[in-house]
């Protein structure tokens, strides 16, 4: 739930089949009702333009050519598509809206060309149906931006706080930030702005949440930093080293102690993540490893 999935001897396929086997039954009686009933709210909610649309396109071939199998066998392929994508797997909108996209396109097509129909005719229809879907489409995007704008100076916010206290637990010349909080504060940020994602020149970033961990830039980091690509034994020796600042939320941290104490060796010394004081940063916490064999 996390997203630690830096160690990949805890995070692989046999974890994944472990937590999560392929039942039919639990699938069909629970998962899927609950995936349409999100699939059905979901989507006139997100695509109303192009719901509107395929409904003007359907009714003008229904008016016209209701016996036009041809048409109708491709709606019926294109709504088992969406199904089977919505229910089966997942739709997130950069599969949904071109999809959508697609399916008004051919419908259009088929509209414009057919010779059943007027083409002036159908052409009025088409910009009725599309000018009624305007209004509530200005005021969608425009309540979309007025939140984005907001969860982006939000977020912004918290990433000036994540480097100011950063800076504060390190040495004047920088160092090394451990933490799972910064990787949030970029949710609402356009992928178009240059220089959003850059770090200051002294902070040197190491994440322990998040997809790129998988990326194989991510150990070679670690060994480069530590002198492994092992996660938990490179985090051990991080904790002892000078110029290392842990920016960690509660949950990671309890996940992380756990996983040093699971994978201590006899031999080695317990460690361990404590907060060395009561300074709350929202939801994220100051730790510091403590190194100490048991007595």
């Amino acid at each position: 739930r996390l997203w630690l999935l830096a160690d990949s001897t805890l995070v692989n396929e046999a974890t994944l089949r472990r937590a999560a086997p392929i039942r039919a039954g639990y699938f069909l009686h629970h998962t899927a009702p609950r995936k349409l009933g999100d699939l059905l709210q979901q989507f006139p909610r997100d695509y109303f333009a192009l719901l509107l649309l395929l409904a003007a396109t359907c009714g003008l071939v229904l008016r016209a050519q209701p016996s036009r199998g041809q048409f109708w066998l491709v709606q019926a392929g294109y709504l088992a598509l969406v199904l089977a994508l919505g229910v089966g797997l997942k739709l997130p909108p950069r599969l949904a809206l071109p999809l959508l996209d697609l399916w008004v396109f051919s419908n259009l097509v088929f509209v414009l060309r057919s010779v059943a129909l007027r083409p002036g005719l159908a052409l009025s229809f088409l910009l009725l149906a599309l000018g009624l879907a305007t209004g509530p489409y200005i005021y969608k995007t425009l309540h979309r931006r007025s939140v984005l704008i907001q969860e982006r100076q939000r977020y912004r916010a918290v990433r000036q706080q994540l480097l100011a206290l950063a800076r504060q637990q390190l040495p004047p010349g920088g160092g090394l930030v451990v933490s799972d909080a910064m990787e949030e504060t970029y949710k609402a940020e356009s992928p178009f702005a240059g220089g959003v994602g850059r770090l200051p020149p002294e902070l040197q970033w190491l994440s322990v949440r998040g997809w790129q961990l998988l990326h194989p830039s991510q150990p070679a980091w670690r060994r480069q930093l530590t002198g492994t690509a092992d996660f938990t034994t490179a985090l051990r020796r991080l904790g002892s080293r000078p110029a290392v600042a842990w920016l960690l939320t509660p949950a990671t941290a309890q996940l992380l102690n756990r996983q040093l104490q699971l994978q201590r060796r006899s031999s080695q010394p317990a460690a361990w993540l404590e907060i060395p004081s009561q300074a709350l940063l929202g939801p994220t916490q100051v730790y510091q490893m403590r190194v100490k064999f048991p007595q």
